[in-house]
């Protein structure tokens, strides 16, 4: 039989985990977005290269979240499955906590991060719609799959591993 309760507690306690990370990653991003606009724009208009180049900075720091996605769903499901009283509720506790997880950490850590730098002003770092981030929402989507597969493997795992 299938435990509802566990089932929950395991994803809570890995959304919770990715929670954790999204933020820890938008406070650095935060960090070096701000130190790079106060080193490279100072007191100046913030156009041109260095508006850029911290705009850069912010779009990497996203895309490192997408690469750590799946590092936190390995770690996060290897816990989840070795804590885990059965599979069934390793599985479906960690892909679900995993899949939800990851755009939880996402989210925090852009918005955190975003909110160290100061795109506005016409630095010409958009394409007149929605900025820099704008296009990050079809990767974060696609991101999000191998991320879960990711996390419900490792949860399989460490079900076998705690046997």
């Amino acid at each position: 039989m299938v435990n509802v309760r566990n089932i929950g507690k395991a994803a809570a306690y890995t959304i919770v985990t990715f929670a954790a990370v999204g933020i820890g990653l938008g406070l650095s991003g935060y960090l070096s977005v701000g130190a790079a606009e106060q080193q490279l724009i100072g007191d100046g208009d913030g156009s041109g290269f260095a508006g850029a180049f911290v705009a850069l900075i912010l779009l990497q720091s996203a895309y490192t979240m997408f690469l750590l996605g799946p590092v936190v769903a390995s770690t996060a499901g290897l816990i989840t499955g070795l804590v885990s009283s059965d599979t069934t509720s390793s599985l479906f506790g960690g892909g679900v906590g995993t899949l939800v997880g990851f755009y939880v950490m996402v989210l925090l850590g852009v918005v955190i991060m975003s909110m160290g730098a100061d795109l506005g002003g016409g630095g010409g770092m958009g394409d007149g719609g929605g900025g820099i981030l704008e296009g990050i929402f079809q990767p974060l989507i696609t991101a999000g799959i191998p991320t879960t597969v990711v996390g419900v493997l490792m949860g399989y795992v460490g079900t076998k591993i705690g046997e």
